[in-house]
């Protein structure tokens, strides 16, 4: 709560809306063509233009509107916690070493998707996402994520139960709007009904779900977006 409260006292402000700038994202956004990136760099200017710098303390970022953009809570985990939720991932290290290897089959490089391998490291470079309700690609129903359909999901998402729980708190303290909206998606999920489509195999994955977010990612070791004004490293 300490950490909340700091943040909203610290506030970074951008020159641009957060509104105007999704008006300008095309619904294909993710195809990066040089001329669009130039265009919404000189248009939406980062925080920091040129040379990146390290914010270390908890702050908000607000628009020209005075929305909040982002929400920094550095530390936000106790070193209890971190080590714990930690730990709960660990069995997960043969799933994110296998989707590094789908990359390399088909046909991109280490260096290409710009996977990083440290020598020591508790959790294997890789890339899980997770949801107990999405279309995989080719299926015309809804399902739970390849993962949540083997003992190993399910086991991770009753031991980070408590975890992955606090996450939704947060969600709750910091847009309690989104909040409300994300748990009556996840409740209409767990009822088995979703705009008339069909919901098939969600069984226990909509039993142990424990957050209002619909999808989560574990990323390690992972640099994302390459040259453009998106690019992040986790």
């Amino acid at each position: 709560m300490q950490k909340v409260l700091s943040a909203f006292r610290h506030k970074i402000h951008l020159t641009w809306s957060i509104r105007e700038y999704s008006s300008r994202l095309t619904a294909c956004q993710n195809v990066r063509s040089a001329k669009l990136e130039a265009d919404l760099m000189k248009d939406f200017p980062p925080l920091t233009p040129g040379a990146l710098q390290l914010i270390k303390t908890p702050c908000i970022v607000v628009d020209s509107e005075d929305n909040i953009v982002l929400w920094y809570l550095p530390e936000a985990l106790t070193i209890r916690r971190h080590d714990v939720f930690m730990g709960q991932l660990v069995p997960l290290n043969q799933h994110l070493s296998q989707t590094t290897r789908q990359n390399t089959d088909a046909g991109q490089s280490s260096r290409k998707s710009r996977f990083y391998y440290p020598k020591h490291s508790r959790i294997t470079t890789g890339e899980l996402s997770m949801s107990p309700c999405w279309n995989a690609v080719g299926h015309p129903t809804f399902s739970s994520s390849p993962i949540l359909k083997e003992p190993t999901g399910l086991h991770f998402l009753r031991d980070a139960n408590e975890s992955l729980a606090l996450l939704g708190a947060a969600l709750w303290l910091l847009h309690p709007r989104l909040a409300r909206r994300a748990c009556e998606v996840m409740e209409r999920i767990r009822q088995g009904r979703l705009n008339e489509s069909s919901l098939t195999g969600m069984e226990e994955s909509r039993r142990f779900w424990p957050t209002p977010f619909t999808a989560m990612a574990v990323i390690s070791n992972k640099a994302i977006g390459g040259e453009s004004r998106s690019s992040m490293t986790f």
